[in-house]
Order: C-alpha cells, then structure tokens, then sequence
C-alpha cells in the first residue's frame, strides 16, 4: 500500500498503554502496520479517556478478532497475564479485584506480602476528617507530598481545598485553577463584600472585576456594548450599583424590569446579613434565582449540578467557620496571598481521579463516594456508564501503596451490610455509600487478611461474602506467592429463594418465581414491568433487594 511507504518499515511495534487507544489511532497503524509483529501492553480496566474516544472493546475483543482471524501480522495472537503489583497489599488487591468482577473482568489483581491499610474517616465533617488523617500520616514520620485526595467531580474538592487553607496545610491542585478563581466562589465572595459594606469600601472586594458577578449571575439582558458600558460604571462607583440597577430597570419592561428592581433591593439589603454570613448568602441565592440561572444555562446536567454543589460546599464552611462577613473575607483573602512558607508545591496532591492514572502515593484518600456523585449519572445510567465509573473507581483505589481512606462514615446499616459482605440494593443519588464500595468488600479484605496474620494462632475462620467467586480464585493463586495459604473459608451468602425480591440490571425490580436447585439451576423471575423472564445465574447479576 501506498499508505504504508509514508512511515519506517518497522518489523516490531510495541504500543504501552493500549487500553486508552481510540478507534481513529487503531485504523491508522493497522493501516501502516499491518505486516509487523505487534505486543501490546494495557490493562483494559483502567480504560477511563472515553471522553476522548478511548474504547475498552479494541483490547478485549476487537484486537484478538482482527490479529488472529483476519490474519494480520501472522494471524495468531498470545497473551500474557502479568496480574501481580508491586505496589500496594492483599488489601487493595482483593478490592480491586472484586470490583472488577463487577464489569465480568476475569483477570485477577493480585497484590504483594505487603500491607496496606484501609479505613473509613473517623468524622461525618469532611474538612475534619481530612485533618485528622493527615495528622495520623504525619504522626508516623511520614511526609504530606505523599499524600494525594482523589476525587470524581472538583466540586468535592472544596471543602477539601478551604480545610487546608483554613489549617495552613500546603497543597498542590493539579489540573485546575485556584479554589478563589472558581467563578461560582468568585461570586459568593463577591456577595460577602457586599454584606460587609463593600459598595462604600470597595477593598473589601477580593478583585475589582469581582463586582461584575453581582450582574451576571443571573445575566442582566444587555446588548453587549451597553452591558460593557454599564459594567464600567458599576466598576468606577461601586456605591451607585443599586442606583444604576434602579434606572436600568426604567427601560426595560414587565418582568424583566421588576427582576432588575428586586435584585437592586436585595442588594441594598444586603448588609443587613453582616453577621450571619451563610444566611446571607443561603438567601441571595434563593431570591435571585441562581441555581435556576445555572440550571438553564449549562449546556449538561453535570455542568449545573457541580455549579450548585460548589456553592453548597462554601456556603456550608462559612456557616461552620462563623464570624461576622469581614471575619471570612479577611481569613480567605489572606490565606489567598502567595507566600514562600506556603507555596502550595510540595504538599498534600489533590486531583480527580483522571489526572491521578499512572501516579502513585504512599497514602490515597477518596471522597465524595455518594451514590450519584460516583458512579456519577443522570436519572437513570446504562450498563456501560457504570461500567465506565466502576473502572475510574478501580483506577482510584490501585493508586495507593500503604494506606488507602475513604473519606466517608457509613451509617449502622451501611456498616452492617460492609461486615456481612452484602452488597447494597438501595440507589439514593447523593445520600447512600456508593455501590463500588460495597462491590469491592473492604471488611471482608481486611478479616481475611486478619486471619492470615494471625496464622496458626487462630482457628480457621468463616467469611460469608455475596459472589464469592472472584476472591476464591484470588486465595488460590496467592498459594504460590506467599509463604503460607491464606486460612480462610470464604463461603456465599443464602442463595435466592422463592419470595426473595431482585433487582436485574435492564429489567429492574420482581420476584423469584421458581428456583431449580437441580440440573440446569435455571431461576424464573416475575419483573414488575417486563414480566415473567428465565435466566441462568451463573451468567446473570441478580441483586438480592433488602426488605423492609
């Protein structure tokens, strides 16, 4: 091909990272390249650029159905398992491999004779709870550049970023602009000058240009040369804000121009919240609509919602900080200033989980792991979105090497369901435990491994787990890389039986109709929209639902 002479006649190729190849690269170097030797190297589960068209079927399936059947580069293709890290423990290794289970992954990921530690925090505050694991790591000689927050969404990562700057603790953001660039902070620090008389001392603005988010936010409906014009006049006589407002309402007509009329008298009233910031700013919120502004305007449902859920954020540490306006302005604006004790470069890592693939950290702290917020999706998500979400999960607990947190406190059910190896039924966006954490049986890791330390000083031990089979087949292969077998005697929980309530993935919610308990093992379940359906579970996920 003609193609092919544009490019050097390589008779190897090895390509790394193979997972995140997209449909476009793949075309184009088996265009160039078909006449070499080809390895690639990746771990499918760690496919999470989709956004960028990276698609985890060219490894898993399309690549072996090219190579070998159409008989490109020889025609036949071999694999190689390398399932074993050397970076993080048993712990982290039974989670991840459990999670994956999850997206019918058969490879294991096994971890080394090393341990890593895993907890919940031990505070419902966030900001507290990060402090105080921080000060746990430091108290053991460790340092904070080993340290990285993980997260789904940058909206969780503001009371994270505000708890540093509160306590002083450096910090280097990755990927993203400062917590005071924000433009939803940007804007609520632009309403607390005004509560601290802002509009007769403009210093008290953390930027001049700040004032313009009192005006956009809901946008002024403006031409655009009179909306510069009059920003320019609000920016030279802050004090004449509600004044202007007041006669540019004068020319515009109906709701438009009482809208214009309500906001100048909010702002006037402003001041009146001067001790009792957090209201002041709960309030403003609600009488000017602004999460509706952010909600019509946002191009995705994801866009507004993290929007709402920053504002949220600093409005709740406000309300926890308390003190007078001025009291907040000058902690942040001061906290703000760049300075060589605090230069924020060789502190504690904070980055979404994206940015921290291929990194490693000697402790990994995740938060925000609420169902909706991570897996992250709107209404209700397909099997493949899940998928996807499970796989940045996996990628997010693998980053750690000695100790691994989530920065959450399950509630006595939620804990309840973690120590019997259940998995959870319910589906609350933004108020349950994520599923990938029960999907990925921390307790039942850390009894395991408990058992393993004890030896023979203890009895074998009884572990009942739902879906058990993945960390079977995890105990056995340990066999041959630690120096004892793991004792323990892992054993599923109660099967369905008739009467139970399930729920499948694509058909919802029903009820065990029948059982075989012989033969074929088939199970009939009656859907409560789609009817009588016959599955064999060992190739169906059916969830046990709790009763209430």
């Amino acid at each position: 091909m003609l193609v092919q002479g544009l490019v050097p006649d390589y008779d190897y190729l090895l390509i790394d990272e193979f997972q995140d190849i997209n449909p476009c690269q793949y075309r184009l170097l088996k265009a160039l390249y078909a006449n070499s030797k080809w390895m690639i190297v990746g771990d499918v589960q760690q496919c999470i650029y989709e956004w960028r068209g990276a698609n985890p079927n060219i490894m898993s399936t399309e690549f072996d159905q090219d190579f070998q059947q159409d008989g490109i580069s020889g025609g036949s293709v071999s694999n190689y398992s390398l399932s074993q890290s050397f970076r993080f423990g048993h712990q982290v290794g039974l989670m991840a491999s459990n999670v994956i289970d999850r997206n019918s992954a058969d490879n294991l990921v096994i971890g080394t004779d090393r341990e890593t530690e895993f907890s919940f925090s031990q505070s419902e505050k966030t900001g507290h709870a990060l402090l105080m694991e921080l000060k746990r790591w430091l108290g053991r000689g460790e340092q904070l550049d080993d340290v990285a927050v993980l997260v789904r969404l940058y909206s969780d990562m503001v009371p994270i970023q505000l708890a540093l700057m509160h306590k002083n603790v450096p910090y280097h953001l990755h990927g993203d602009s400062p917590l005071l660039e924000n433009r939803q902070i940007k804007m609520l620090l632009a309403y607390l000058a005004v509560m601290a008389d802002g509009f007769n001392h403009s210093d008290r603005f953390h930027n001049k240009q700040d004032i313009d988010y009192l005006l956009t936010v809901p946008s002024l409906t403006l031409a655009p040369e009179d909306k510069r014009r009059f920003f320019q006049q609000c920016q030279m006589s802050p004090h004449l804000i509600p004044q202007l407002i007041e006669e540019l309402s004068d020319h515009q007509e109906g709701w438009k121009g009482k809208k214009l009329l309500q906001r100048s008298d909010w702002l006037r009233s402003l001041v009146l919240y001067r001790n009792d910031p957090a209201a002041g700013l709960k309030h403003t919120i609600e009488k000017l609509g602004v999460y509706r502004y952010f909600e019509s305007t946002s191009s995705k449902d994801i866009q507004a919602k993290e929007k709402i859920a920053t504002c949220e954020a600093f409005i709740a540490y406000v309300r926890g900080v308390g003190g007078t306006a001025d009291d907040i302005l000058d902690q942040l604006l001061s906290l703000a200033k760049p300075s060589s004790e605090n230069d924020h470069k060789y502190g504690v890592h904070l980055m979404t989980i994206h940015k921290s693939k291929g990194l490693e950290f000697g402790k990994v702290i995740m938060t925000g792991l609420q169902e909706g917020r991570f897996p992250y999706y709107e209404k209700e998500a397909d099997k493949a979105q899940i998928e996807a979400e499970r796989r940045l999960f996996y990628v997010g607990i693998t980053r750690a090497k000695k100790c691994l947190t989530f920065l959450h406190q399950p509630t006595k059910a939620e804990n309840k369901l973690l120590l019997e190896g259940k998995l959870s039924s319910k589906r609350a966006p933004s108020a349950e435990l994520s599923r990938f954490v029960f999907e990925s049986f921390p307790f039942v890791a850390q009894r395991i491994i408990k058992n393993e330390g004890e030896g023979a000083l203890g009895e074998e031990q009884e572990i009942l787990m739902e879906h058990p089979q993945k960390t079977l087949r995890y105990l056995e292969s340990v066999a041959f890389k630690t120096r004892s077998k793991l004792k323990v005697n892992v054993k599923e929980v109660r099967k369905l039986q008739v009467g139970d309530r399930v729920r499948h993935e694509k058909f919802g919610s029903g009820v065990v109709l029948n059982q075989d308990n012989q033969g074929s093992k088939m199970i009939i379940i009656d859907f409560d929209q789609e009817g009588v359906k016959t599955f064999n579970p060992k190739h169906t996920r059916l969830l046990k639902e709790a009763t209430s």
